[in-house]
C-alpha cells in the first residue's frame, strides 16, 4: 500500500505489488490500461495517454473523465461525453502532448517518477464512482522510453 497525497491536498491509499500499482478496481469497472505512448505527426513527436476500463457488467456510461491529480492542480487528459463501450471495454486517447520538458517536465526529471490519475466514471443512470490508478516510471524506464522515441 502507498498512501499519496495529490490535487486539493487529498491523500489517496494505492496497492502496490513491490513496485508496480495494482490496476484500480471496484465492483463495477477495473482499469486496464494507463499508459503514455508516443505519436508522430509530420515528423514531430507527440506523447498521448492511453487508458482502459473494463465494466464488469454490461453498463450503459455518459461520460468518462481523467485527470492527473499528480501536481498541486489536476490537468484534464481525457473528457469522454460519447463514450464507445465495446464488448463491456472502453478506451480513451488523451490530446498529443508535445514532446519536451515544457510539456512533461516530470518525464525529463532525474530519478524515478510517480503519476496518480482520477477516473470518474458517470453512468446514464445516474450512478457516478472515481477510480485513482498510480504509475511508476523508474528512472531506467524513462530512459528506455526516451531513447525509444528519439531514436525510433
Amino acid at each position: 500500500m502507498a498512501s499519496i497525497r495529490i490535487s486539493n491536498g487529498k491523500t489517496v491509499t494505492l496497492v502496490k505489488t513491490g513496485d508496480v500499482f495494482d490496476r484500480a478496481e471496484n465492483e463495477r469497472a477495473r482499469v486496464t490500461t494507463s499508459g503514455l505512448f508516443d505519436d508522430r505527426e509530420r515528423g514531430r513527436i507527440f506523447m498521448r495517454w492511453v487508458f482502459g476500463i473494463h465494466f464488469k457488467q454490461p453498463t450503459m456510461v455518459r461520460n468518462v473523465r481523467v485527470e492527473d491529480v499528480t501536481d498541486k492542480k489536476p490537468v484534464l487528459l481525457i473528457e469522454d461525453d460519447s463514450p464507445n463501450v465495446t464488448a463491456d471495454l472502453w478506451t480513451g486517447r488523451g490530446s498529443a502532448i508535445p514532446f519536451g520538458a515544457k510539456y512533461l517536465p516530470w518525464f525529463f526529471q532525474r530519478g524515478d517518477s510517480t503519476r496518480v490519475f482520477r477516473i470518474v466514471i458517470r453512468e446514464k443512470s445516474g450512478r457516478s464512482y472515481e477510480l485513482y490508478q498510480g504509475a511508476r516510471f523508474s528512472a531506467d524506464k524513462k530512459n528506455l522510453m526516451w531513447k525509444a522515441i528519439t531514436q525510433g
